[in-house]
């Protein structure tokens, strides 16, 4: 719930309400095992930060968020979670390792269209 009230706040251009709902909600998941909520509220909050212009928070961000999302198992937000990181080194003028996370969402995006189509 938390990450979406502070989506909403994000797109209200809100963004202090947004980075307050999803620091509620980390500090809510912290203490479970919750690997997926943290790595989700990480993740969202790395986009946030990076739209504000705070490339190294940004990062460090992206990282953690990155760690938690791959060993909960979750392709989805975890190739979503690259494609943004992505975006991120281009900022910073890195298109090789940018070129390489996008190669890495695409393969995992293609391996879930093809698990869909097999249902």
């Amino acid at each position: 719930m938390l990450y979406e009230a502070g989506v909403i706040a994000w797109f209200r251009g809100r963004h202090d309400e947004a980075l307050a709902r999803y620091d509620e909600g980390l500090a809510l998941v912290q203490a479970s095992d919750a690997r997926h909520a943290r790595g989700a509220l990480l993740y969202v909050r790395a986009i946030l930060l990076q739209e504000r212009g705070d490339l190294d928070a940004a990062f460090d961000h992206y990282v953690r968020a990155l760690e938690l999302i791959r060993v909960s198992g979750n392709l989805h937000l975890e190739a979503s979670a690259l494609y943004y990181f992505a975006g991120a080194h281009l900022e910073r003028g890195q298109r090789d390792d940018a070129a390489r996370l996008l190669e890495r969402a695409l393969v995992m995006f293609r391996d879930l269209e093809i698990l869909a189509t097999r249902r």
